[in-house]
């Protein structure tokens, strides 16, 4: 349980200031942002489902799929905290 809320990828609920370019540009990051939490999502979700269904069969070997996870929960969180950087960066200052 703790691998699904130990990674949580935050998206920004409104824009960083209220300029035009950088209001204009918000739905853009925000929807690149939200791609990413679903597919990160969508990942920890079939990675758990298929490790602790093989380790049913196949005992404490089969659940080593979820040593992946915390790797990839980092990457994801990196890549969504770099698209927010660079958009409050470029449109926001």
């Amino acid at each position: 349980m703790l691998l699904f809320f130990g990674a949580c990828i935050s998206i920004p609920e409104t824009p960083f200031n209220d300029k035009e370019e950088c209001v204009a540009q918000y739905f853009h990051a925000k929807r690149r942002m939200r791609e990413i939490q679903i597919q990160n999502r969508n990942f920890t979700t079939a990675i758990s489902a298929i490790s602790f269904g093989v380790g049913f069969w196949a005992g404490p070997v089969g659940l080593t799929p979820l040593l992946v996870l915390p790797y990839t929960q980092f990457q994801n969180k990196k890549a969504v905290d770099l698209i927010n950087h660079e958009y409050e960066f470029n449109y926001c200052h």
